[in-house]
């Protein structure tokens, strides 16, 4: 089941990988359609992927914070429940 388990795992995280990149290509591919004429293909390109990199900054912060609620959480609940376990002399 170990093995079943660590292949779930590394299984969708080259999906979440795969999925991710694809969203990036998309963010840049359309601000680099809409930025305006007069802008030069780099600098087309260059704005695109200055948006699509601020995009997964904020993925990334909003993932970083719910990680540390999460941990937060977790700890708070072991806590408690060792309170209520007696220990043995």
């Amino acid at each position: 089941q170990q093995g079943m388990a660590a292949g779930m795992g590394s299984t969708l995280r080259q999906v979440g990988a795969s999925f991710a990149m694809s969203i990036i290509g998309v963010i840049i591919i359309v601000f680099q359609r809409s930025s305006p004429a007069f802008l030069s293909e780099g600098e087309k390109y260059a704005r695109g992927f200055s948006v699509a990199m601020a995009f997964v900054s904020f993925i990334l912060t909003i993932a970083l914070i719910f990680s540390i609620w999460i941990d937060r959480r977790s700890s708070h609940f072991k806590a408690s429940k060792e309170d209520e376990i007696p220990s043995k002399l």
